[in-house]
């Protein structure tokens, strides 16, 4: 009978779980216009194309700071992944939604590791012209996401 109890429970704790995704991605939707920049002294913002094709022009984001400032997470969520080329990239996953944030340096957490809005993942690379910067692109597994929507009107500086 224990037996039976524990798999009613388990079958229900799962049904919870995919549930909890659902609510998880409205939370996530509910955040869209109150993020913060993920650097602090953020003195130019860049539209980009998030490094796909031409019609996605516009939908990712380049944020130049004046130093090597800590980069936040805009919206907290568990690391997916850490990828190492020239420069690390990071990618959380919040629901069905995924924030990558790339052109950094020393990445201060793992995969697997839940993080909070607000909390530093990682640290600014240079670019070309010797300015500090990171990139951020928002998507689902469908779609690439205009990402400007979703940070606070009084911070949006874009060119």
């Amino acid at each position: 009978m224990k037996t039976i109890y524990c798999i009613a429970f388990l079958l229900s704790f799962n049904g919870v779980a995919v549930f909890g995704q659902k609510d998880s991605s409205k939370i996530f939707e509910d955040s869209k216009g109150t993020w913060n920049y993920p650097v602090s002294k953020c003195y130019e913002v860049f539209a980009h194309s998030g490094g796909l094709d031409s019609g996605d022009i516009g939908k990712g984001a380049s944020f130049f700071t004046d130093s090597v400032c800590g980069v936040n997470a805009v919206f907290g969520g568990r690391v997916e992944t850490i990828m190492k080329d020239d420069n690390y990239t990071v990618m959380i996953e919040y629901g069905k939604y995924f924030i990558l944030y790339a052109g950094l340096t020393r990445p201060i957490l793992k995969r697997g590791d839940i993080v909070k809005a607000g909390q530093i993942i990682a640290y600014p690379t240079k670019d070309g012209e010797g300015k500090y910067c990171v990139d951020i692109i928002l998507f689902t597994k469908e779609t690439l996401i205009d990402i400007f929507p979703w940070f606070r009107k009084q911070n949006l500086l874009t060119k």
